[in-house]
């Protein structure tokens, strides 16, 4: 009876080390994918001396409701949220998006025109992108 009981406990932890396999590391795609990006933080080197500041108005209030999505397919969409910045101008816009081969750029087009952003770091819940366009920026972005 003993080796009947210790043979089920041999085998029951061989099933639960097995099924405790640790996950593959998730890519760049699938941490960008996984969920809904809100801007967060905006710093720009407005001096010129190269150093990044932000202060307490870099992001509009209605700025921090604006939500960007990017999808498996290489699409991406943006929604300006409840608190538009211009109503005149369209609260919503899509495009599409690619990731360099190293996954340390992210690039994205719209109408034709494309940006490609450095990617300072991305992990489950916050991406820091930066771009040196009229002027050196970077953009937090969390779930």
């Amino acid at each position: 009876m003993k080796i009947l009981k210790i043979s089920s406990l041999l085998v029951f932890s061989l099933l639960a080390l097995a099924s405790c396999k640790k996950d593959d590391k998730e890519t760049a795609k699938d941490l960008l994918t996984s969920d809904t990006w809100i801007q967060t933080d905006y710093r720009s080197d407005d001096n010129g001396d190269g150093e990044l500041t932000a202060d307490e108005s870099s992001i509009d209030a209605c700025e921090k409701d604006d939500a960007t999505n990017f999808t498996d397919d290489g699409k991406y969409t943006y929604n300006d949220g409840a608190n538009v910045c211009d109503p005149s101008s369209p609260n919503e816009g899509s495009g599409t998006w690619t990731l360099s081969s190293d996954e340390k750029k992210l690039t994205i087009e719209e109408s034709g025109f494309s940006l490609a952003f450095d990617i300072v770091s991305l992990t489950k819940s916050e991406l820091v992108l930066r771009i040196d366009f009229l002027g050196l920026q970077e953009t937090t972005f969390k779930h």
